[in-house]
């Protein structure tokens, strides 16, 4: 195997910004995220063009240790911004205790910061202290709790399969509106695809309105994880459509183009944040799952 493009020496140990590039160096790195993490995300047939890996790889060509950042674009009270994300960084067992934790993340760091100067970090972690030392901190999201509207009549939603999803969030990507006003992650087709391939959500259009909603039920309670529509329906319509018997609504992004009023209640997500809050996530507000990174 040949070593991925060398762009820094810490003997013995090369790194690399270019690992998706390099067939063989990418084959190595999934190795290292099924060791560490028992998970490998999927990938497009060619070079995932929003996720850069940075690694280290030793001279005989494993990959030991890794981390993934993007630009992430937001919509921030009705504003377009941009945040950094991270997500995967992790060392090899075998090579733990050496400092290529500490080296991974100050030129993680660097490099968010040639691609974004002064725009924040966000990552998501279960252990927020392996965090802290490198200037994050926590950041409490919350879900959404309210009483069932009454519904408004209209056709009930129509159940997709998987497949058929995957077509709808394709479809509406050019003129998808980001599903609150607050707080919401603008754009990020490639994130959504990816959740609802990997997890299991309940989905439904409701052709009336030319709306994807991916939700769950529990019980007398349904939960609205996500919306993807040109316009976003109102929850009265969504509860007509859904589940005209529910009691209770759980939303898990802020509710501002529901027109429904809700309570926020905190819910540990793991989310950090490294730089200056934006006041929009000063108030309540949560990203929806299927966005998460």
């Amino acid at each position: 195997m040949s070593n991925p493009r060398n762009e820094g020496s810490f003997s013995p140990f090369s790194l690399s910004q270019n690992v998706l590039d390099d067939p063989q160096a990418a084959d190595a790195y999934a190795r290292l995220l099924q060791e560490v993490f028992d998970f490998v995300p999927r990938r497009a047939p060619v070079p995932d063009p929003h996720w850069h890996v940075l690694a280290l790889f030793e001279p005989q060509g494993a990959c030991v240790a890794g981390i993934e950042i993007a630009k992430l674009g937001l919509v921030l009270d009705g504003e377009e911004r941009v945040a950094m994300a991270m997500r995967l960084a992790g060392v090899a067992p075998s090579h733990r205790g050496r400092g290529l934790f500490r080296t991974l993340m100050d030129h993680a760091l660097a490099a968010c910061a040639q691609r974004a100067a002064a725009a924040p970090i966000l990552l998501y972690t279960e252990d927020e202290a392996l965090y802290t030392r490198f200037g994050f901190a926590p950041l409490v999201q919350h879900a959404f709790v309210g009483l069932a509207l009454s519904p408004t009549p209209s056709a009930a939603a129509r159940p997709v399969s998987r497949a058929e999803a995957i077509e709808l969030i394709d479809r509406h990507a050019p003129s998808r509106a980001p599903v609150s006003l607050q707080c919401a992650v603008r754009g990020g087709t490639d994130l959504l695809r990816a959740n609802v391939e990997e997890s299991d959500p309940r989905l439904a259009f409701l052709d009336a309105v030319d709306a994807l909603v991916i939700y769950e039920r529990e019980e007398a309670e349904i939960v609205i994880v996500d919306i993807v529509a040109a316009v976003i329906p109102t929850m009265a319509t969504i509860i007509g459509a859904l589940a005209p018997d529910a009691r209770r609504v759980r939303t898990l992004f802020p509710p501002d183009r529901l027109a429904w009023d809700a309570t926020p209640v905190p819910d540990d997500t793991g989310l950090m944040i490294r730089g200056e809050v934006p006041p929009a996530m000063r108030r309540p507000f949560m990203l929806p799952p299927t966005t998460g990174f």
